[in-house]
């Protein structure tokens, strides 16, 4: 598959997970990041109430993030938008289903890992998580491919999605990773042993994280097959997210430090940056379209 010009924004979160977990007690946070500078100010906590706020993802401009949100407790999260100007947050969605990894598309539409049976316990869950798409209002437009099995999704472009696919609960079927083509419906799949994270490089090829050594996970780059696979890092420990700055820097948060490796230059190291505090173990990190704003989440410490 060769390389796609953007259409679409990226996100790499969902729920993967054959046995059905609960879901952990999580903040979002945002910051404003300066280009010229690399420092990152103005941090603040988005969400305010005890409970799951996670998985964000901004909007193609730049001017909102759309996370996953269990308001009422129920276990079964909805769509939440949260304007970056007015600092306001909006209820997208009010489902019997469970709505993650909400990704802004066109139109003011967007996907979401769509939960039908959120109620249900392990593969009858599992079986249940495809991507929908929904309309500006939040209205659910139905599954844009009919897999079933997705824990996380990442656009290419209009017409291709990277999916995590989740594997069989006694490990006779591995997660895997793999790219659909949405208009004929045709997959290919890329690789095993992957990690959640896949985000869609500034070259238009497709990035995920390998975790076939346990002790480095490596950031794997590709052109959509399975035979043109490259390393581009390894990962610090203690992570498995990682974003893409659009000139070509790959951020990510270990140990409480955020850590930026420029991929132009070599040999590839990662260097640490003035940090945003945080209290809690971090996760999700995900940067705008215009590269002046990170988005983050943070498990509470006292989880």
């Amino acid at each position: 598959m060769k390389p796609y010009i953007i259409l679409l924004s990226l996100v790499c979160m969902s729920c993967a997970s054959v046995k059905k977990e609960p879901l952990p007690n999580t903040e979002v946070w945002i910051a404003k990041f300066n280009e010229r500078t690399l420092e990152v100010t103005d941090v603040q906590q988005i969400t305010q109430h005890a409970g799951y706020d996670n998985q964000p993802c901004f909007s193609n401009d730049s001017k909102y993030l759309l996370y996953a949100s269990d308001q009422d407790g129920s276990g079964s999260p909805d769509v939440m938008r949260y304007d970056l100007a007015s600092g306001t947050t909006t209820r997208v969605t009010a489902t019997t289903a469970s709505e993650f990894s909400p990704t802004p598309t066109s139109n003011g539409r967007f996907t979401a890992i769509h939960v039908g049976k959120p109620s249900a316990e392990g593969n009858a869950y599992t079986e249940s998580q495809q991507i929908w798409e929904y309309d500006s209002t939040g209205k659910g437009l139905g599954p844009i491919i009919p897999a079933t099995r997705i824990g996380y999704h990442t656009w290419l472009d209009a017409n291709h999605v990277a999916v995590f696919v989740v594997g069989s609960e006694d490990g006779k079927n591995p997660h895997k990773l793999a790219v659909y083509n949405t208009v004929n419906g045709t997959s290919i799949d890329i690789a095993s042993n992957v990690g959640r994270c896949m985000k869609r490089a500034p070259n238009g090829m497709l990035t995920y994280v390998d975790k076939s050594d346990s002790t480095a996970y490596r950031i794997i780059i590709t052109a959509g097959d399975s035979a043109s696979t490259d390393t581009i890092v390894t990962l610090p420990k203690g992570t498995e997210d990682f974003c893409w700055m659009y000139e070509g820097t790959i951020f990510t948060f270990a140990n409480g430090t955020l850590y930026g490796c420029a991929t132009y230059n070599k040999p590839r190291t990662w260097k640490p940056y003035i940090s945003p505090y945080v209290n809690g173990g971090v996760s999700r990190l995900v940067m705008s379209p215009d590269s002046r704003c990170f988005a983050w989440v943070v498990k509470k410490s006292s989880e």
